[in-house]
């Protein structure tokens, strides 16, 4: 295990993870917020990158095993180092919550220990959105673009590190293979960018949402992510996800003139299939639960206002709210009796069992 050139190459990582943070420190002086802790995360950043890059390495052969070390090592200091901004700016108290964050970030896993996220401030949501997308390509791809000094060992890391199934150069050079595939990663997102700015959301959001879009992270600045944005939103969305899963390699041939031979991939055939299939699928569920829900839904009204053993205090159900205060309500005191008890216990299995589950399957509102 040639150890010497994996902290050689861990050292670029980290420096590559201090420029993506002027980012987010350019944010906070721009909004007047915190940018110390930014600033100081970058700083040590570059202090332990230059530490590391002061070892000697004599051999700069790499194989196999030394290609996978340095890209585990890599994501542990990534990892590590990336969850500092998280506690010093004040966003978590515990320094395990904040590596869980930046690692679900950086492996765009998409899990979170925020319950909400929109009283934060933009400097940490920018970097939440910026960790997806640097896992989204992987930063060891762009060491690759960057400083392509590995001669024939660089393959190993193309091969350890590329998401998807990039096994093979798409040029002869691998450096200009992952500046390529870094290209296409860029564009994408800036055009992402542009179309929802266009559609409606503000250029914060709009950063945000591509970084995390192209990612397949899912991490948003809402806390109702994109609920409740319009459809022109939701479609762009859509395309650019889809587009973000597809093999890089195939939108290479397509920008170089190959459409053809693209569109002829197995991988992409099944690709697209599985994802139409699955999405039918889900609308033809939702549609039959909507159905299912509304028509439980009037069983439920009918039952409140005819069954008067619903309850012992006097609630009243829409339509019998419906009639204003001035008409008078009947009470129907059975909650005292044994039947009475008996009745509440039949309502509340039947109607939690049937009408709650078919509530909690359509996310707590009525679909249609």
């Amino acid at each position: 295990m040639n150890f010497r050139l994996v902290a050689n190459i861990t050292s670029y990582v980290l420096w590559v993870e201090a420029g993506f943070l002027l980012l987010p420190l350019a944010v906070s002086v721009f909004s007047g917020e915190a940018w110390l802790p930014f600033f100081i995360t970058a700083v040590l950043c570059i202090l332990i990158g230059g530490a590391l890059h002061l070892v000697p390495v004599k051999n700069r052969k790499m194989h196999g095993r030394d290609g996978f070390m340095a890209v585990a090592l890599s994501w542990i200091a990534l990892s590590l180092m990336g969850a500092l901004p998280y506690v010093l700016t004040g966003a978590l108290d515990s320094y395990v919550d904040a590596v869980f964050e930046t690692v679900s970030g950086l492996t765009t896993t998409g899990s979170t220990v925020f319950p909400e996220v929109e009283h934060l401030p933009y400097s940490v949501l920018l970097w939440r959105s910026l960790t997806q997308w640097m896992g989204g390509m992987g930063v060891l791809v762009l060491f690759l673009a960057l400083m392509p000094k590995l001669g024939d060992g660089a393959v190993y890391l193309m091969r350890a590190e590329s998401p998807g199934p990039i096994k093979s150069k798409l040029v002869p050079k691998v450096g200009s293979t992952a500046k390529i595939l870094y290209c296409i990663y860029v564009a994408l997102t800036v055009l992402e960018m542009a179309c929802l700015r266009i559609a409606g959301l503000s250029w914060f959001s709009a950063v945000n949402h591509a970084f995390t879009t192209m990612a397949t992270g899912g991490f948003s600045i809402n806390n109702t992510s994109l609920a409740g944005s319009s459809p022109a939103v939701m479609w762009i969305i859509t395309v650019f996800s889809f587009l973000a899963g597809v093999n890089f390699s195939l939108l290479f041939l397509a920008a170089t003139g190959k459409l053809r031979t693209a569109l002829r991939s197995e991988e992409l055939r099944v690709y697209t299939t599985i994802v139409v299939s699955v999405t039918l699928l889900i609308c033809v569920c939702l549609r039959v639960q909507a159905g299912v829900h509304r028509r439980l839904r009037r069983l439920h009204l009918r039952r409140y206002e005819a069954v008067p053993c619903a309850d012992p205090l006097e609630i009243a159900g829409p339509r019998a709210k419906a009639h204003g205060p001035s008409q008078p309500r009947q009470r129907h005191h059975c909650g005292r009796s044994a039947r009475g008890g008996a009745c509440r216990l039949v309502y509340r299995r039947v109607y939690h069992g049937l009408y709650g589950g078919a509530v909690d399957r359509c996310a707590g509102g009525e679909l249609g």
